[in-house]
């Protein structure tokens, strides 16, 4: 049995090597680190699901076909809701159901210009759908 520095550590070995037939995700380190600092539960499996995705691929999201990844109704309305107010999701336009998805959360400066916080609505992502409040 090796040394064990650390009376707490555990050493975790793979069993087998990963399948070149399977499709394995990239996903940036710092992003990811970020993500799970900062998100919870919800936010980060909302965010992992986003990310899975290809470079400029635009995806529709809704319940079911979160659910299909293992992601409940709560938990996706809830996830969308803190994506939207930690800026990992962030509208293209005023008035439109179409969000840019950010791997690390981008600084109110950088939201686009149309947004200010005097202009500002208030999202809330249910069953319902996504509802807008100024």
């Amino acid at each position: 049995m090796p040394y064990n520095e650390f009376v707490r550590q555990i050493i975790v070995k793979p069993r087998e090597e990963r399948n070149s037939e399977h499709l394995y995700a990239k996903i940036h380190l710092d992003a990811l680190r970020e993500a799970m600092k900062t998100l919870n539960g919800s936010g980060l499996k909302l965010w992992l699901f986003l990310n899975k995705n290809q470079d400029n691929f635009t995806v529709n999201i809704t319940p079911s076909s979160c659910q299909r990844w293992g992601i409940k109704k709560d938990s996706y309305y809830s996830g969308i809701n803190e994506l939207i107010e930690k800026n990992y999701l962030v509208k293209v336009f005023e008035h439109d159901s179409v969000y840019y998805f950010y791997e690390t959360s981008i600084p109110d400066s950088e939201k686009p210009k149309w947004f200010s916080e005097d202009n500002s609505t208030n999202i809330t992502a249910n069953k319902n759908g996504i509802k807008e409040e100024k």
